[in-house]
């Protein structure tokens, strides 16, 4: 909304126009009567646009209170009138208006004549600003700026341009720039004369080192821009002089032409040959002992490749320069070309930017300093050899010394961790011993009372019941008696495996049935389900022990669950691999205790008093019997909510199980047969496996215990590769493997009991080349030796 002052000494006409103009949307904010009012009242509100009657009563007329405002205040005037003299007239012209209204006041033209006011007057205001930045911008450039009309006539000069031609913008606007530029000699004339017919045709034409003499005769070197100025139909209405200084450009060209020449003579009258090549590896300079040593003309070297020009030498010191190319540093080399030996400097030169743009080769002749050097290696050489091989051979039994200090250091520290871990055991059986002599008193107690009481003669009725008890607690003895002889033969390693095509699906129904009768007594809810639609599920398995491993699982499940729960068999699988997942909802196990009841001897309740019966050798039997398939055992547990016991089982595949050991010993691969594999391992049934597959295969074998590893056994030349039985710590093993790989540099296998395959690139990292967790797959290894080798079956 505009602020509008009415100047008017007729109130009945003033409001009448208030009312017009509030009408359109203007705003009053003052309606005074005489033209010193007014001009009171502009310097107190600053109005944006002042209606004022050019009649007014007063010393002060409209016409002069319009030029006491316009003196001071950039704010637009419109004149109201009735008609006006000529000389009244002329006196309004000086005001610069914005507008005549005419009365009476028509509202349409009111408004009309305001907007265009207002209009012209933003215009104006926005080109005079523009005016002053372009005056403000012209002044601060640094080069002389001449603005002359299709006449030639000067119409703008900024300071620079007054500096250098001596006369001051108000004395030059107006003149021909002839009179003012133009000092010249005949030659300059020439020069000029040539630039003018050509800026008259071109947009930009440009004069270069044009002498300029200023007002007061003094002489100055500059370029001269000439840029035309074309109006909307493209017609030339002048042009702009753009004016250098260019007195320190032409300093610096004498300075660097006198550079220059002082190079070339400083170039030209070294010793060492030297030669300048492009980022191409063409030579585009060279000094005149490079002409001697290549034994060329200048003009026969300049523009050809180093390749090209150094003969034999050439690819050498061709490679020399793509290197420094792509590695941006200086290179240092020796070469012969022809009887004298060079010494040869390669340095990249590289702009500001950072790129390369081409090198500088420097050779110089060191054939003298050459032979100097050979006459005396001549005597050097003898005696250097034989304190080489003896310092060789000190280093080396120095280093073997060392090692084996490292190893015996290391194996004695593990002694110290078996030592703990037998003492461990032994704590372990003697529970286990306390333990068993109170399970197996009580089926003896029970077998011995009953046959008394039977001996004594009974009831015929009672007697039966005795025998069945005697019976009863005979069975429980005979298998408490059986996993102790299946725990053993497992420890030797003699425990028969005999694995075949084999239903995991039937074979957990059957095992389902055995115990479907100790569930039924305690009401417990027995059933299975699988993830997939199949009804079989063959597995690669041995029946026997997979079942007594379900028979395991199922027994303490239905033991450790309170009646009325639930016990659930779950099979699921993917392509490589069958899940089977024994599910109850009974007690649960600590956090604690799944770590240590897959420990031999061990139960969730140790003490002698214990609700359950058993050996504590029931899961670990299982989990032995479910590694011996290469498979894995899991449990998961929370106290109160039940217990998950999972083991996986490799699914049949009939090209990879059938005849897998007699197909292995046709194929066996030849280069491993070659060598002989070391074996350090801790656990008598690794030895056992080991053994019978080494034997069955006739692969040259060494089995050694980590007490018995030494620098000597390590260093055999004939070993191809070292299998190593991890230590339950691993914080040694970083270090037992470097020192393995110092000793002899084969591939180094780790196996592991104790860990995941999470651990497996922390095995790698350590040095290790492959990982494998127990019960070992001895084919895996044999295979991805003989891809270590380079033979693939």
């Amino acid at each position: 909304m505009k602020n509008i002052l009415i100047v008017e000494d007729e109130k009945i006409i003033a409001l009448d126009i208030k009312n017009a103009v509030q009408k359109y949307g203007y705003k009053v904010i003052g309606s005074v009567t005489s033209g010193e009012d007014a001009v009171e009242f502009c310097k107190r509100s600053l109005p944006d646009i002042i209606l004022m009657d050019i009649h007014l009563d007063g010393e002060m007329d409209g016409i002069d209170a319009a030029l006491a405002i316009k003196a001071n205040l950039e704010i637009p005037v419109i004149f109201l009138t009735v008609s006006v003299d000529s000389a009244t007239l002329e006196r309004a012209k000086k005001v610069e208006p914005y507008g005549y209204i005419n009365k009476p006041v028509k509202d349409v033209e009111i408004f009309t004549t305001l907007e265009m006011a207002l209009h012209k007057f933003r215009t104006e205001l926005k080109l005079r600003q523009n005016e002053q930045w372009l005056s403000a911008m012209l002044n601060g450039i640094g080069e002389g700026i001449i603005s002359v009309d299709i006449d030639g006539v000067i119409t703008f000069m900024n300071r620079i341009a007054e500096k250098m031609t001596g006369w001051t913008a108000s004395d030059a606007i107006g003149k021909h720039k002839n009179e003012i530029l133009i000092k010249e000699s005949a030659d300059q004339k020439k020069k000029r004369i040539a630039f003018d017919r050509t800026a008259r045709n071109s947009l930009l034409v440009m004069l270069q080192n044009y002498i300029l003499k200023s007002k007061y005769g003094k002489e100055v070197p500059v370029d001269i821009n000439n840029s035309t100025i074309l109006d909307d139909d493209g017609e030339i209405t002048g042009n702009i002089y753009t004016i250098r200084d260019i007195t320190e450009r032409k300093k610096k060209e004498e300075i660097i032409r006198n550079a220059a020449e002082e190079w070339r003579v400083t170039f030209d009258s070294l010793t060492d040959s030297i030669f300048l090549v492009n980022e191409d590896g063409e030579v585009i300079r060279c000094n005149n002992e490079a002409t001697l040593v290549l034994k060329k003309e200048y003009n026969d070297i300049v523009g050809y490749s180093v390749r090209k020009l150094f003969g034999q030498s050439g690819d050498y010191i061709y490679s020399c320069f793509l290197e420094i190319k792509e590695e941006l540093e200086t290179r240092i080399f020796e070469q012969r070309m022809g009887d004298n030996w060079y010494e040869g400097k390669f340095d990249p030169i590289i702009d500001k930017k950072e790129e390369f743009t081409g090198a500088v080769i420097i050779l110089s002749d060191i054939s003298e300093k050459k032979r100097a050097q050979q006459e005396i290696e001549k005597y050097k050489n003898h005696l250097e050899e034989l304190v080489e091989i003896r310092t060789e051979e000190l280093k080396q039994v120095n280093k073997d010394l060392e090692n084996e200090i490292s190893l015996r250091w290391l194996i004695a520290e593990q002694m110290v961790q078996m030592k703990e871990y037998a003492e461990a055991a032994s704590k372990s059986k003697s529970e286990f011993l306390a333990n068993m002599s109170h399970e197996l008193r009580t089926p003896l107690n029970s077998i011995i009372g009953f046959a008394k009481l039977l001996k004594m003669g009974i009831d015929p009725e009672d007697s039966a019941q005795y025998i069945g008890n005697i019976i009863t607690s005979g069975e429980h003895l005979l298998s408490m008696i059986n996993d102790i002889l299946n725990l053993s033969k497992m420890e030797a390693g003699k425990l028969k495996i005999e694995r075949k095509k084999s239903d995991i699906i039937q074979v957990s129904a059957v095992s389902m049935d055995i115990v479907s009768i100790q569930a039924e007594n305690k009401d417990i809810n027995l059933s299975m389900s699988r993830e997939f639609e199949e009804r079989e599920l063959f597995v690669f398995a041995d029946e026997k022990r997979i079942q007594q491993v379900m028979l395991n699982l199922l027994s303490n499940a239905i033991k450790f669950t309170d009646a009325g729960g639930r016990v659930t068999v779950n099979i699921r699988k993917n392509s490589k691999t069958c899940y089977v997942d024994v599910i109850d909802n009974g007690c649960g196990i600590d956090k604690d205790m799944q770590k240590t009841i897959f420990d031999k001897f061990n139960q969730v309740d140790n003490s002698l008093n214990k609700r359950n019966e058993g050996t504590g050798l029931g899961l670990a039997i299982s989990k032995s019997l479910i590694e011996s398939h290469f498979g894995h055992f899991y449990v998961s547990s929370e106290p109160g909510q039940g217990s998950t016991f999972t083991f996986s089982l490799p699914v049949y595949d009939s090209e990879k199980h059938e005849d897998s050991l007699s197909s292995l010993k046709n194929n066996y691969p030849q280069i491993l047969k070659e060598k002989r594999l070391l074996f350090i391992l801790n656990s008598q049934k690794q030895i056992t496996t080991c053994v019978e597959f080494m034997t069955t295969n006739g692969q040259e074998y060494t089995i050694l215990k980590r007490s018995t590893v030494s620098g000597e056994a390590l260093k055999k030349d004939d070993i191809g590769a070292i299998v190593v039985e991890t230590a339950e710590n691993i914080g040694n093993e970083q270090k037992f493997v470097e020192l393995i790989k110092a000793m002899n540099n084969v591939p180094v296998i780790a196996i592991s009991s104790t860990l995941d395959m999470n651990y497996k690139e922390v095995f790698l990292s350590m040095g290790y080349d492959l990982f494998y967790l127990i019960p070992v797959d001895y084919l895996e290894i044999v295979n991805d030796l003989s891809k270590i080798y380079g033979e693939k079956r």
